[in-house]
């Protein structure tokens, strides 16, 4: 597995305020792009803070570059496989045009030929 993987950053969703602290620096603006990351039993579960509206998630620390991804499963009361695609800036998922549960984070298992972990 590429080293790369171990960029991702984990941290605490007990603070229920619209932004995320990370670190010392001020807290970030929580957007589309706010992913927090975990693994269990060699799978990559990404927590998607904000369902984006156009429907295509962007994990940027999942590139090509990182490592190969064979499946993804957006997860919820009726798990479902969504299409995606890896390129050398993102892997790219398309969602369901509406969120599973409005207004709250969703979770992608992200599965590959060899550990994500």
């Amino acid at each position: 597995m590429s080293e790369k993987v171990g960029r991702l950053k984990g941290g605490s969703t007990a603070d229920q305020s619209n932004a995320i602290k990370d670190g010392p620096a001020p807290r970030a603006q929580i957007t589309e792009a706010s992913f927090r990351f975990t693994t269990v039993g060699g799978k990559l579960y990404a927590f998607g803070y904000r369902y984006p509206a156009a429907g295509v998630a962007n994990i940027k620390s999942l590139s090509t570059n990182s490592a190969k991804v064979e499946r993804v499963t957006l997860l919820g009361p009726s798990p479902q496989p969504v299409t995606f695609k890896q390129t050398s800036d993102a892997l790219v998922v398309t969602l369901t045009a509406a969120a599973p549960i409005a207004g709250m984070p969703y979770m992608l298992r992200i599965e590959g030929s060899r550990s994500l972990a």
